[in-house]
């Protein structure tokens, strides 16, 4: 299970990418449907890590909150100044 939710979690970041690829080419249309798949798709994963989180406490405390929270800020930036487009 932990390996499919990591595919999962790679596609989703995959997604997410492609999201912001096509938001600075102006596909306006699209972007929006696969940034919100891709948060989607990473959920799962996010939540078996905090549910086994002594298990990864130690090598992903880092990853699990600033990288996603960080992640987050990029896309609400992005969305924001291109928005007027």
């Amino acid at each position: 299970m932990k390996k499919f939710l990591s595919y999962l979690s790679n596609l989703g970041i995959i997604c997410m990418l492609t999201a912001l690829i096509l938001l600075l080419i102006d596909n306006y249309e699209t972007y929006k449907y696969l940034l919100f798949i891709g948060m989607i798709i990473q959920f799962p994963y996010n939540c078996y890590k905090m549910w086994h989180w002594e298990e990864y406490k130690n090598e992903n405390r880092f990853n699990s909150v600033f990288i996603h929270v960080l992640l987050a800020a990029i896309m609400i930036l992005l969305m924001i100044l291109f928005k007027g487009r």
